[in-house]
């Protein structure tokens, strides 16, 4: 599976159960990558994502789970180290800022290779940097 998030500085996810920031243009961006392919997610991310109206959004509970090699898995809210096996590509948005976090990236990125890096402006944020990430 090709799993797809969003950290900050200090790979944080989420503080006090909540997501540190969100961007229009990162929303977007996800959709344009996933085109026609299904993309799985929570139902807390897939609020995010609702005014898209994408039929390739899969709303699962167990979406690591339920990804197959070759779908995506948008992850906001679950931690990735029991599935490192079944992932075979990250794609990470950076916030390129500190946020407060309680809940972070629980997978090195040191044994893989980042294949690509993409700086650009966000709705919110000045500069956010897309990086990807394979095996």
């Amino acid at each position: 599976m090709i799993v797809i998030t969003c950290i900050d500085d200090h790979n944080g996810l989420m503080f006090n159960n909540r997501r540190q920031s969100k961007d229009f243009v990162v929303q977007r961006d996800i959709i344009e990558i996933v085109k026609h392919r299904p993309i799985y997610m929570s139902e807390y991310s897939y609020k995010m994502f609702a005014d898209f109206h994408s039929p390739n959004i899969r709303v699962e509970d167990e979406s690591l789970l339920k990804a197959k090699q070759g779908e995506y898995c948008f992850v906001e809210n679950q931690r990735l180290l029991n599935y490192e096996d079944k992932i075979e590509k990250m794609i990470i948005y950076r916030w390129n800022r500190e946020y407060p976090a309680d809940v972070f990236l629980d997978l090195s990125l040191d044994s893989w290779k980042r294949v690509e890096t993409e700086d650009f402006k966000g709705s919110s944020h000045e500069k956010i940097t897309r990086e990807v990430y394979r095996k």
